[in-house]
């Protein structure tokens, strides 16, 4: 019997079959993770650092409404690139002797009208396109992102008490099972993680408020440029209120700045 070659490899052998298959794993699997690298949409926000907003109403019956932190498209707070949404870091309190149950979350626009937060992000996508388009035809000029002349407003959500979950470990998970990529591309890897984060962070209405305590959560619109007022609708009982906060900080808000 002739020698076996030293280069010679026994395809027989029980690791030969399990070095092959990491070889081709790390083959399709490496293009992924650089490819994700360069076109993935979801962004880790940087530690937060600044004061909250702490902007506040109470109503007559004890319940409060504060916004902690705004968001918007492509601050240094986002965690998705390019978002098609507005999303407000809000407690709602209820000092009041009942439980009271949340109905209903709204921005007030003079042209507008109501925009209420929704975490369906299709509605998100086509509200802000329609939002975006009215306030053109009413020849106001629309800058996505922009704060006009406010300056701080657009800060992070962190330090108002929010799990801020690191979006981009699902997303690799996915990328490192070969077998997920063979039934869906990058980008609906991308949607479910968006869709999921947008759900776990914001209100999902109705929602009870029991007295003495109180709730934190995101109230996700779409882009809803210069609001004037946040609205809150909600029940005692049978009984239907509201609460609102005038913003007059958000006047420049997705505006162009006036030109000279």
């Amino acid at each position: 019997m002739q020698p076996r070659p030293k280069f010679a490899i026994d395809a027989t052998a029980p690791r030969f079959g399990a070095r092959v298959g990491k070889i081709v794993l790390f083959i399709v699997v490496a293009p992924l993770l650089v490819a994700c690298a360069g076109k993935s949409r979801l962004l880790h926000p940087p530690a937060d650092t600044g004061p909250m907003l702490d902007w506040r109403a109470e109503a007559t019956d004890g319940v409060r409404l504060g916004v902690q932190r705004v968001i918007v498209r492509n601050d240094a707070a986002s965690w998705v690139r390019e978002a098609d949404w507005d999303e407000y870091a809000l407690t709602v309190r209820n000092d009041g002797g009942a439980p009271v149950e949340l109905r209903g979350i709204e921005l007030v626009n003079d042209v507008l009208g109501p925009v209420s937060h929704t975490t369906a992000v299709d509605q998100l996508k086509s509200e802000t396109t329609r939002n975006v388009e009215t306030m053109k035809t009413a020849g106001r000029i629309v800058m996505i992102g922009s704060t006009g002349v406010v300056a701080g407003v657009v800060v992070l959500a962190t330090a108002a008490g929010y799990t801020l979950m690191a979006p981009l470990l699902p997303l690799a998970l996915i990328v490192g099972g070969v077998s997920a990529y063979r039934s869906q591309s990058l980008a609906n890897a991308e949607a479910q993680v968006i869709d999921y984060e947008i759900k776990r962070r914001g209100f999902q209405l109705p929602a009870r408020v029991e007295a003495g305590s109180e709730l934190r959560r995101s109230a996700f619109f779409p882009v809803t440029p210069a609001p004037q007022r946040l609205r809150l609708r909600y029940a005692v009982g049978a009984e239907q209120r509201e609460l609102q906060l005038v913003l007059p900080a958000l006047a420049g808000l997705h505006m162009a700045p006036a030109q000279k």
